[in-house]
């Protein structure tokens, strides 16, 4: 009796490896040669008549999108509560092309000519809006030099000549120049000139008609219409106006001049 296979023999596992290892370890590595350039065809001419009229259709285009209405400011929207004069110039700028509104540019522009904005963010709405965030300097001080008013915000930054009044007043003896957005006080004088401003009138019963500094700022100087007090603002207020207390209750009525607290924890007067 004879047994015939009749399937196909497989090849060995051994032969198969064999292979593998020999695809893996030669692999046939198929480059392609670099495109070049024939030599002998000329560069392709750029045709000049179309070349001229593309220019001429994008400056056409230009000047049609800068000049047409669709693209001029016409709402602007304005969120703080600006003072008129801040308004006025804000609306110099309706009627100008969006396309070219700098926004960065207008608010320095306008931050250096209206020295009242304390902050300001101005937003493009395309096509024709523009939307201003704007906050501005509130006048807590005023501030006299060189004959004129000048308003002084709780940063100590004067902002705006004025003709006020109703605020507390500072005078410059020096009669310094003033420049506007420049800050002249610090934030702890003005509040060391608001607290005084209530508390002196409490203590010598006399109404403080105005402040005054001269050489330095650490000497401030509160004048009534009998005499005059000098303090010195490296000393803790609160420990001046203890002092002023027990003086003036003891000798108020030989105060005829003046009373200087600028040495800690005395007090001289005439």
């Amino acid at each position: 009796m004879k047994f015939i296979d009749l399937l196909p023999k497989k090849q060995s596992s051994s032969i198969y490896r064999k292979n593998s290892r020999s695809i893996y370890t030669n692999p046939k590595i198929i480059t392609q040669s670099p495109l070049r350039r024939n030599e002998n065809q000329p560069p392709k001419k750029i045709n000049r008549k179309q070349a001229i009229g593309g220019i001429v259709l994008i400056f056409f285009i230009s000047l049609v999108i800068l000049g047409s209405n669709y693209f001029k400011i016409k709402n602007i929207q304005i969120n703080g509560d600006p003072k008129p004069e801040t308004v006025e110039m804000i609306k110099t700028l309706e009627g100008k092309n969006i396309i070219l509104f700098n926004t960065r540019k207008i608010s320095k522009t306008l931050l250096e000519k209206q020295p009242a904005i304390k902050s300001i963010k101005v937003i493009v709405g395309y096509p024709d809006t523009v939307r201003i965030n704007l906050i501005e300097r509130d006048g807590v001080l005023i501030w006299e030099s060189g004959g004129k008013k000048y308003l002084i915000d709780k940063e100590g930054v004067v902002f705006k000549e004025t003709q006020k009044d109703d605020l507390i007043r500072v005078m410059d003896e020096k009669n310094v120049p003033v420049v506007l957005g420049q800050r002249i006080l610090s934030t702890d004088l003005v509040d060391i000139i608001k607290i005084m401003s209530v508390k002196i009138p409490a203590i010598v019963s006399l109404p403080i008609k105005n402040f005054s500094i001269s050489d330095s700022l650490f000497c401030i100087t509160a004048h009534t219409e009998k005499f005059r007090m000098v303090f010195y603002t490296q000393i803790p207020i609160a420990d001046q106006l203890t002092v002023l207390q027990k003086l003036y209750t003891s000798h108020k009525d030989e105060i005829k001049e003046y009373i200087d607290l600028r040495v800690d924890g005395y007090a001289y007067y005439k």
